[in-house]
């Protein structure tokens, strides 16, 4: 009984049970993090009671007991199928290591198991590997492991903090070189990773790297507005070193990706590419809606950083059409004008109804040189700022033909 236990603690190490070397556990946790001191016990005390405790085990020593499952920063669970006894710490404190022991509670001696937890700040590295690289390119950070670790289990995570680096591990590995490969990479890859290698019965070993992305310089953006069914050409520019090269236009939102559609040498069906120092044009035909987006004009495969290139957006828009109908009106007068409607259509026959019935701007005379802005009005089109039939001034608004 926990009572007998702790009157008779002074004979403590003598009357222990289960405290061989075999029954020892050892346990590993971070500051800030959790550790979970796991013992096991015999076949038929699953419904006993069990407890951790420190130090001596004294009056004051005792942490949390399975009767009462959570107490401060402990908490208890008791897995019967197994046998397994639970404690788990959290927010753990380096104060929090030292030695514990596992009870169960019964008639006479306890059952203990000795356990040792071990505390190391969460924190890496004392050497850091730097690796510099600008964005679009790509990277690969090769994890170092000792010889006897080849078949050990390894990862790579993002971060600097080794207590969660297995929880968000990148890439793994266990019987070759671990080594996690990133392409196209961007300013937001940039930061610490891990390298981190499994070690039973200690912690494991980490190795740091810290990788900085540089902007890929130099790039002028430019905005082209094109209309769909027609042509559009595209300048660029590019740096003298660049005159032998080869010149091609490639699309896509990154610039390490994107597809080439024409180079220089040969076109490619709406794609024609003409060379004229310091820039080269490529011109589209028969623009479709799959034609918009982001182009990147490339006079050297390898993208070198520090070169002058130009990304262009493509935006295409419906080509508005104007026709202008002749039609003849009777002026008060008895003779007739002949006006000359302006009609700004969508190639897309996009405009309502409605505004089909009355036209912005009729034209007089045959050279259509004047005009007077009209206005929809009960199905009407009438003079923006008067009556069709009625308060006419006394000069003529059409002239005569």
């Amino acid at each position: 009984m926990l009572a007998s236990r702790k009157l008779l603690f002074s004979l403590f190490s003598i009357l222990l049970c289960g405290t061989t070397a075999s029954d020892k556990v050892e346990v590993y946790a971070y500051t800030g993090g959790e550790a979970r001191v796991s013992c096991s016990y015999p076949a038929g005390y699953e419904t006993y009671e069990k407890y951790l405790c420190a130090k001596d085990c004294g009056n004051n020593d005792i942490l949390v007991t399975t009767t009462q499952q959570r107490a401060n920063r402990y908490f208890t669970s008791d897995q019967h199928q197994t046998q397994i006894f639970t404690v788990t710490i959290s927010n753990v404190q380096a104060s929090d290591a030292g030695k514990y022991w596992c009870g169960v509670s019964r008639s006479g001696k306890d059952i203990y198991t000795a356990v040792t937890v071990h505390v190391k700040s969460d924190e890496c590295c004392d050497s850091v590997h730097s690796i510099q690289r600008y964005e679009g390119s790509t990277v690969s950070i090769i994890c170092p492991h000792q010889r006897e670790e080849v078949n050990s289990f390894k990862y790579v995570c993002k971060g600097s903090q080794p207590s969660t680096c297995r929880k968000r591990a990148l890439v793994t590995a266990t019987t070759k070189q671990n080594t996690l490969e990133l392409s196209a990479i961007t300013k937001q890859d940039a930061g610490s990773y891990l390298c981190g290698v499994e070690r039973s019965n200690n912690f494991d070993d980490f190795s740091r790297v810290e990788l900085t992305v540089f902007e890929w310089c130099c790039v002028s953006s430019r905005d082209v507005k094109g209309f769909l069914g027609q042509s559009v050409t595209l300048q660029c520019p590019y740096p003298s070193e660049h005159h032998s090269n080869t010149k091609f236009l490639c699309k896509g939102e990154q610039r390490a990706t994107c597809q080439t559609v024409v180079n220089s040498t040969a076109p490619r069906g709406r794609f024609s590419l003409q060379e004229a120092h310091p820039s080269f044009s490529v011109t589209i035909t028969g623009l479709g809606p799959t034609d918009a987006g982001t182009y990147w004009c490339g006079s050297d495969s390898q993208w070198t950083a520090g070169k002058n290139y130009t990304k262009i957006q493509l935006t295409l828009e419906y080509l508005k059409v104007t026709t202008v109908t002749p039609t003849n009106t009777t002026n008060r007068n008895g003779s007739e004008t002949t006006l000359l409607h302006k009609d700004d259509r969508e190639s897309n026959n996009a405009r309502p109804a409605k505004e089909e019935m009355c036209i912005n701007k009729i034209y007089s005379n045959q050279d259509a040189s004047k005009f007077t802005e009209y206005r929809l009005d009960n199905d009407q089109c009438v003079p923006k700022d008067e009556s069709l039939y009625e308060n006419f001034s006394n000069e003529p608004i059409y002239g005569n033909c």
